[in-house]
């Protein structure tokens, strides 16, 4: 079973917290820069919220008008990424959040090296994953991202749909 998990200085329920405090960045763009703040501001993080912080610093980029900023937040996302896979390769929602990530960027820009390998991650881990402590609305939106989004065949679509139906 794959299990999200904290380290014992981040309770699970800060944890779910932050979760939907980067869920909600594409609600509200002013967002993105506060949370990374508060991010930049903590140290030794679990890898999950290493990944949350590349969460946010992408979404800087993406409302960024100046395009150094715009350049230099990509890299410092990816960089982020990265290391929290690294720390946690098992963790699928890391796994999720770096495809997201690479997916939504222009591939010339080389960041994109682990799309297919974590897509087919999710595909072969999804049914195993302990989906009990994300949020349910959280839950359909990684779904849905899979199915819309994610370059899923159709008989991937038809399963992810299946299990987000009857789980979600």
């Amino acid at each position: 079973m794959i299990v999200i998990y904290a380290k014992a200085r981040e309770p699970i329920d800060d944890i779910k917290s932050y979760r939907h405090e980067v869920f909600e960045l594409n609600k509200d763009s002013r967002k993105a820069r506060e949370f990374y703040n508060k991010m930049e501001n903590s140290n030794n993080l679990p890898a999950i919220l290493v990944a949350y912080k590349g969460v946010s610093a992408a979404h800087i980029a993406k409302y960024s008008s100046n395009p150094f900023e715009k350049w230099s937040m990509l890299h410092t996302a990816n960089r982020l990424i990265e290391k929290a896979e690294k720390m946690d390769p098992n963790n699928i929602e890391i796994r999720f959040l770096r495809y997201a990530f690479q997916t939504q960027i222009p591939k010339i820009l080389g960041m994109s090296d682990d799309i297919r390998e974590d897509k087919k991650y999710i595909i072969d881990n999804y049914k195993r994953f302990d989906w009990y402590d994300i949020e349910k609305d959280i839950c359909r939106y990684i779904f849905d991202f899979m199915i819309s989004n994610g370059g899923c065949n159709d008989e991937e679509k038809r399963m992810l749909r299946e299990y987000a139906i009857n789980n979600f």
